[in-house]
């Protein structure tokens, strides 16, 4: 798609909604940042569960290729997973 709305829900409900996520599940869980919350199988497996739902419903609503889409899930992932940047959940 070239909607630039399109675009910015992207943005939307997949970095900014998987790193909230996986911050406020690393907060349940005890941990202090989000790469060690994204580190904790429970907390991944939620996380990847929510953005294949966001996923979908932005692939069916604005065209977005489903293969493509998940390889920026991963580059995500990638992104909230760096130790470098200790991000902390709070």
């Amino acid at each position: 798609t070239d909607s630039l709305r399109a675009y910015i829900k992207r943005k939307l409900f997949t970095p900014n909604c998987g790193h909230a996520i996986v911050a406020y599940l690393g907060f349940v869980h005890g941990l202090s940042r989000v790469d060690q919350a994204l580190a904790n199988e429970a907390v991944f497996k939620d996380v990847r569960g929510a953005l294949r739902e966001s996923g979908a419903a932005l692939a069916s609503k604005h065209g977005f290729d489903a293969e493509a889409h998940e390889r920026y899930v991963e580059r995500v992932f990638a992104r909230i997973a760096n130790p470098k940047l200790h991000d902390d959940v709070v």
